[in-house]
């Protein structure tokens, strides 16, 4: 092979290789959002006797059990409802669904009483777009650990 077309053939896969490389870093842009900084350590004990993990649950779909998980983002909706989700993006975690009708049968506000607390909570659990969650009507279902 002539030394022209060698160097023709090197130029050539360094401009590919530029190319892939800039795509890749425009790929990951970086986004605004700063990291949460978690204002609580996590309960990680073991669930009690009477009481599945949030993981769990997941097998579960369709029974009546207990679930016992840490709150790590409570979050109420635009139309009042309550959401107390195991994790930040709710749809890779168990949540409870306190319903806006409902949140009047608790003796206090679901977010400041259950939030960023360990909770054992007694429910059917079903499958809510890709997710375990139980429905919650009253505070008899919930307890705090």
């Amino acid at each position: 092979m002539s030394e022209n077309i060698k160097n023709w053939l090197i130029g050539v896969l360094i401009v590919i290789l530029i190319i892939l490389g800039f795509k890749l870093v425009s790929s990951n842009k970086i986004t605004t959002e700063p990291t949460p900084i978690p204002t609580l350590i996590q309960n990680t004990t073991n669930p009690t006797e009477d009481c599945i993990s949030s993981q769990e649950a997941w097998n579960q779909i369709g029974q009546e059990k207990c679930v016992e998980y840490y709150v790590a983002s409570p979050f109420r909706s635009g139309k009042g409802n309550v959401f107390l989700n195991e994790k930040r993006d709710y749809k890779n975690g168990f949540t409870v669904w306190i319903p806006s009708g409902s949140v009047n049968n608790f003796s206090g506000d679901p977010i400041s009483m259950y939030g960023y607390k360990t909770i054992q909570v007694t429910g059917l659990i079903r499958m809510y777009q890709g997710h375990p969650e139980i429905i919650v009507n009253n505070g008899s279902q919930i307890r705090i650990k």
